[in-house]
């Protein structure tokens, strides 16, 4: 459900929003991903694997950032 319903906030446009959201907005996307994770199957051991290719993603995306910034 969760990618489902992130598509379906991001053609509506307001993925945008949820990502400016609050801690408490991060907090339930979190644990729905993980509850989607869980019952489509995914052991502890693959959501944790699949949180830390996330973290991956978003700390090279910062560092790309950083380095544009740097490059300015």
């Amino acid at each position: 459900m969760v990618p489902e319903k992130m598509l379906e906030l991001k053609a509506q446009g307001l993925l945008a929003a949820a990502a400016t959201a609050d801690a408490k907005t991060a907090r339930l996307l979190a644990r729905a991903f993980y509850t989607e994770l869980r019952e489509g199957g995914f052991t502890p051991e693959q959501v944790i694997a699949a949180s830390n290719e996330l973290l991956e993603a978003v700390t090279a995306d910062l560092k790309a950032r950083a380095a544009t910034r740097a490059d300015a």
